[in-house]
């Protein structure tokens, strides 16, 4: 064997190792990313059960009668569910602020647009306070179709947002309530805006039931909010 030939197999050896060890750092990195998805999942699922429990417990806490609670622990978990559909077709494990508003009222099958004003930059959620933000736009547009502004075909309803100071601020504000609103003190929508987000979120929040509506404000770090699942 020549020396030109010898040194030829010995570079097309020397770049075969060094192909074999890029595939093998590849695999490894696969693996690990695997690995963290997997539990990345696991993590989420049993948030998510939690999250279902706790809705179960108090919607019994607070139903009237068992047609009550159906009907109430139906509606918390679809919102919830549609959530985790936005979650699991988002790319990055975050979900658009504004779409999340929207599904919750496309929910509801009925048009309000025209009495609907939707405002704030775009902000991408992380799962924890996506979830939790679901479950309050939830209760808020129950109450607001039931009782509040969207029950008067003459009532508006403002929800808006922006960043403040580190914080994502969201404001909920009503205007043409056919009748004052009533506050309801142990109301689930109640504890969940004054004492759930709080302590799921590190949220601070303001609800108010005025004659015109109820108005209400959620102010959380918006850093956290905003944080998806790291791969």
């Amino acid at each position: 064997m020549t020396e030109d030939r010898r040194a030829t197999l010995e570079a097309q050896i020397e770049a075969l190792r060094e192909e074999l060890a890029s595939q093998a750092r590849t695999n490894e990195r696969l693996r690990r990313q695997v690995e963290a998805g997997v539990i990345g999942i696991h993590h989420r699922v049993r948030n998510l059960l939690a999250s279902v429990r706790s809705i179960a417990s108090h919607t019994a806490d607070h139903a009237k009668d068992i047609d009550d609670y159906i009907a109430h622990f139906d509606g918390r978990v679809a919102a919830l569910s549609r959530c985790q559909g936005m979650l699991a077709r988002s790319a990055d494990t975050r979900i658009d602020l504004e779409q999340l508003v929207r599904e919750e009222f496309l929910s509801h099958a009925v048009d309000h647009s025209a009495q609907i004003s939707l405002q704030g930059p775009t902000i991408r959620l992380g799962p924890r306070t996506g979830e939790a933000l679901a479950l309050a736009m939830h209760e808020l547009t129950t109450n607001a179709l039931k009782f509040g502004a969207l029950s008067n075909p003459g009532g508006t309803l403002e929800i808006h947002w922006r960043e403040d100071d580190g914080d994502l601020v969201l404001d909920w504000t009503e205007h043409g309530a056919p009748l004052p609103v009533r506050a309801e003190r142990e109301g689930f929508g109640r504890q969940l805006i004054e004492q759930g987000l709080p302590f799921q979120i590190g949220a601070v929040t303001t609800l108010e039931f005025n004659s015109d509506g109820v108005s209400g404000r959620i102010a959380t770090p918006i850093a956290e909010a905003t944080l998806g699942l790291t791969p």
